[in-house]
């Protein structure tokens, strides 16, 4: 996985939680507060793009279209945050659309539509009728999507705090039958070290399952040095500010057909 990130404009995103324990801080000064503003706009264009995203499409992990070796990753875990989806047809591969209403939020109750969301359906997710259990096509589930967003950077066991600041953040969005394993993942750290799951290497791996085609599972690797947490302070003070853009839905382009003859692409670096 490449480290090197494109400049980008101005982002916005969902505001840090102030809550016990949370990770943002108060900047207080307009020099460290335009720093930030500075690394935040490298990655504004990540958190957009669809290049640095980890997919989990038919079971099969990969990043920038490139399989992982056995379904797997180790990384960490820099910031996560809850997003609703509302489509308004069902999903086909054929003519891949975006959500016509969604929204960020790090609770629930402060959950509503984003601004640039085409056709929002409800004031607040909380009141929505799309977001109530036995909304949707089939059983008791619901028409809006109730997924997670997550931001993390590659680990391995020889990188230096250098290579940490510097690694490129990228993103994976959770399915809805794999939400509950990263809730449990976060409960379980919480409750046994009081430590956020940046403090922490963790492994993201993707296994079948016969009723829900497939599962997105977190385990515990080991623990941070505690010479990176610093480090890792930063990136999360970073991305914690844009791991929602300012247009989360860019307009859907179709995939570019494949490169004949002996042109080979270049392949990124894989976790």
């Amino acid at each position: 996985m490449t480290t090197k990130m494109k400049e980008a404009k101005k982002s916005t995103a969902v505001t840090p939680s102030t809550a016990r324990g949370a990770v943002g801080r108060v900047i207080d000064t307009d020099e460290e507060m335009l720093k930030y503003v500075q690394r935040g706009q490298k990655l504004a264009e990540a958190a957009g793009s669809t290049g640095s995203w980890l997919t989990f499409k038919g079971g099969v992990l990969k990043f920038r279209g490139q399989e992982l070796k056995d379904n797997r990753a180790e990384l960490v875990v820099l910031d996560a945050v809850l997003e609703n989806q509302f489509y308004e047809r069902a999903f086909d591969p054929d003519a891949p659309a975006n959500p016509i209403c969604f929204a960020f939020g790090r609770e629930l109750g402060e959950m509503r539509p984003h601004p640039t969301a085409p056709q929002p359906q409800h004031e607040t997710c909380a009141g929505c009728p799309n977001n109530a259990w036995g909304s949707g096509d089939k059983g008791r589930g619901k028409a809006c999507k109730n997924v997670n967003r997550l931001a993390v950077v590659p680990w391995n066991d020889d990188m230096t705090a250098e290579q940490l600041a510097t690694a490129e953040i990228s993103f994976a969005k959770l399915p809805v039958t794999s939400v509950k394993n990263f809730a449990a993942y976060i409960n379980n750290l919480l409750q046994k070290t009081n430590r956020p799951p940046f403090a922490f290497i963790t492994e993201l791996l993707v296994e079948r399952d016969a009723k829900t085609q497939f599962q997105v599972k977190f385990n515990t690797l080991g623990t941070l040095d505690k010479k990176l947490i610093p480090t890792v302070l930063t990136r999360v003070r970073e991305v914690e500010r844009v791991i929602v853009s300012d247009n989360p839905y860019p307009p859907v382009e179709r995939e570019a057909p494949p490169a004949r003859g002996n042109a080979r692409a270049g392949k990124p670096r894989k976790y």
